[in-house]
């Protein structure tokens, strides 16, 4: 593998613009997926390209009430609070439509979001109600799996369990594995603090 000359590498800024075409993008930093997340805002056609910031969304399990969201946690940077605060950040841009990594097109932008701070503080209770478990990633992916399904059938979702798996199971591992690792940087965090007071 060649690297990259430096030359053709642009590091990029908080508020950064770049013009692509006729279109310029904003360039907004959006930790709580990952420390090094950004999200392209073009605020002229109200679309955001999130990554994944805002979720992921299957179009498999879209509804008659709509797109069904969850939230990102893999490991292994996931923060509840950034989480929070990117998604209140790209909201603050009234976007009619996001551009999901995983995968395509969703609006009704405002419910998701909505969706998406639920599902991170249910993920939070769920992770740290786990925190003593001897098995702690499959003990949280077992509550993100029914958490989850159950949020599917308030949805109107008629897969049935084979389907479901089949769409999120990857998923919902990814995130317990994420929330685990979170939960154990929170453990050494607090240990840290008491051992230097």
């Amino acid at each position: 593998i060649q690297p990259i000359d430096s030359e053709r590498i642009i590091e990029i800024e908080d508020g950064q613009r770049m013009q692509v075409g006729s279109r310029v993008f904003e360039l907004i930093h959006t930790p709580g997926h990952a420390l090094h997340h950004y999200c392209m805002v073009d605020a002229q056609a109200r679309l955001i390209f999130t990554g994944d910031t805002f979720g992921v969304s299957y179009r498999e399990t879209d509804t008659s009430r709509g797109a069904f969201i969850i939230p990102t946690t893999t490991p292994v940077h996931f923060d509840p609070e950034a989480a929070h605060a990117s998604i209140d950040r790209l909201m603050s841009y009234a976007p009619e439509a996001c551009y999901l990594t995983h995968y395509s097109r969703v609006t009704d932008t405002p419910r998701l979001a909505a969706d998406l701070h639920g599902d991170l503080d249910a993920y939070v209770e769920i992770a740290t109600s786990c925190a003593d478990s001897g098995n702690r990633t499959a003990d949280i992916a077992e509550k993100l799996t029914a958490y989850i399904y159950t949020r599917l059938d308030a949805h109107g979702y008629d897969g049935d369990e084979h389907a479901r798996n089949a769409i999120l199971q990857g998923d919902i591992q990814l995130n317990a594995q994420g929330l685990n690792v979170w939960l154990t940087r929170m453990e050494k965090q607090r240990a840290n603090k008491r051992s230097a007071s």
